[in-house]
């Protein structure tokens, strides 16, 4: 083996001593990751067997329909007129025992077929352990343009006293537990409702309904 300078050892030496702690720094950060991923996982393990947090609900329990008329020629290639007025008894539900739930605020639009025939929001509040609450909302639209696909086929189930809406619900939500309060997060529920038109001076009123979460 023949002679090597003494620089180029030690120049060597250098190198490898910092490829050495370079790799060492990054296994101790791999690993460091892994433990705080592992005792986060674990910490949230614990939390859920304690608490056993349930799903939060938002029903439309109760419907008035004030308005609700098509106006304008049955012809396909014109367009249609809608005046609609609904008022919403919105309920949210929150079944856990050691959670409390904070909503910003609660927007609610209706639709006919896709079509938004008015859309409103409601100031939120705070449902404490296994607490429900009932909150009033009006959406309403006058002199809604729609096309005659629309508007035709809710003037027919308006003479049959029999309409079908889709109501949207979304929310801001956070979680309380103890002094502990989570980010603020998006809840969406749809309910699909059956309501009869008014008549006669007498408000239509909620014959079905059925929500769930998206």
């Amino acid at each position: 083996m023949g002679w090597i300078p003494f620089e180029t050892r030690y120049n060597y030496d250098e190198d490898d001593y910092r490829r050495h702690r370079i790799t060492r720094i990054c296994l101790f950060l791999c690993a460091a990751i892994v433990v705080i991923v592992l005792v986060l996982g674990l910490a949230t393990l614990i939390v859920y067997l304690i608490l056993r947090p349930k799903a939060t609900h938002y029903n439309i329990v109760s419907a008035s329909v004030h308005t609700l008329e098509v106006i304008g020629s049955k012809d396909l290639t014109y367009t249609s007129t809608v005046n609609a007025v609904f008022i919403y008894g919105l309920e949210a539900q929150n079944p856990n025992s050691k959670v409390t739930m904070e909503y910003e605020k609660f927007n609610v639009q209706t639709l006919y077929l896709g079509t938004d025939i008015g859309h409103s929001s409601v100031d939120g509040f705070i449902l404490g352990y296994r607490g429900s609450n009932v909150v009033m909302i009006t959406t309403s639209a006058m002199n809604l343009v729609v096309n005659n696909i629309v508007g035709n086929t809710l003037r027919g189930e308006i003479s049959q006293q029999w309409v079908f809406l889709t109501v949207r619900i979304d929310t801001r939500a956070r979680a309380h537990i103890g002094s502990y309060t989570s980010f603020w997060m998006w809840l969406h529920s749809v309910c699909e409702i059956n309501v009869t038109p008014p008549s006669n001076g007498v408000s239509g009123m909620l014959m079905k309904y059925r929500c769930r979460n998206t």
